[in-house]
C-alpha cells in the first residue's frame, strides 16, 4: 500500500531529509507526495496505536504489590501506622484481626527531615521545626488510592470546596519487587 523506498532518503543516496530535534518531534523534507505518504503512514498507526487491545502488564496490574512512601508530620503517623489498617482493607494488612490467609499489606515508619514551623514574626524564633516522619507502605496497587484519599480527608476533612492536591497527597513508589524509586507524588508538608 504505502512505497516510502529508502532510497528517497539522503542517508540512502536521495535528496529527502529526516531528522528528530527532539522527542515527539519529526521534520521531513522530501517532495510533497512522499511526505503526504508519511503522514498516512503515521495517521495509520497511530489508529492502530489507539484501537488496540491494552494489555495487562505486571507493572500495572492492580492485585500487584508495591511499596509507597508518605511523608507526613510525625504525630500524624504515629497514628496512622495503627489506624490505617482498621479503616482500609482490613483484611490485606499482616497482623490485622481480620487478616486473610495471604495478607502481604505492611506499613512502617521512618523519621524524616524536620520541617520549620511557620512562626509569627514577633516571635522571631527561627529555630522552630515540626518532626517528619515516613510511612513506609507496602501494599496492592488498588488499594493506595483509597489511602491517599484517606490522607486528603484526614489533611483537610470532607468539607465542600477543600480540594488541591499537596500535602499529605500521593507517595513516592517502587516496584513489588524493590527495583528502584518509580516517583514522586505528594512529598510535600501536611500544613
Amino acid at each position: 500500500m504505502f512505497e516510502i523506498c529508502v532510497r528517497h532518503w539522503s542517508s540512502e543516496g536521495g535528496t529527502g531529509i529526516i531528522e528528530f530535534p527532539s522527542a515527539g518531534i519529526m521534520v521531513i523534507s522530501q517532495r510533497e507526495s512522499v511526505i503526504d505518504e508519511v503522514t498516512a503512514l503515521l495517521d495509520n498507526y497511530r489508529s492502530a496505536l489507539k484501537n488496540s487491545k491494552r494489555r495487562m502488564s505486571a507493572e500495572v496490574d492492580p492485585e500487584g504489590y508495591e511499596t509507597k512512601y508518605y511523608r507526613m508530620p510525625t504525630v500524624v503517623a504515629n497514628d496512622l501506622r495503627s489506624l490505617l489498617p482498621k479503616l482500609i482493607e482490613q483484611q490485606s494488612w499482616i497482623g490485622s484481626d481480620s487478616a486473610i490467609e495471604g495478607a502481604k499489606g505492611t506499613i512502617q515508619t521512618c523519621r524524616s527531615l524536620s520541617a520549620p514551623l511557620n512562626v509569627p514574626a514577633g516571635l522571631n524564633n527561627k529555630s522552630a521545626s515540626e518532626e517528619y516522619s515516613v510511612l513506609i507502605i507496602y501494599q496492592k496497587r488498588r488499594i493506595h488510592p483509597q489511602i491517599t484519599e484517606l490522607l486528603q480527608k484526614i489533611e483537610r476533612g470532607d468539607a465542600p470546596g477543600s480540594g488541591g492536591t499537596e500535602g499529605l497527597g500521593g507517595g513516592m513508589g517502587t516496584s513489588g519487587n524493590g527495583n528502584g524509586i518509580g516517583g514522586m507524588g505528594g512529598m510535600g508538608g501536611m500544613f
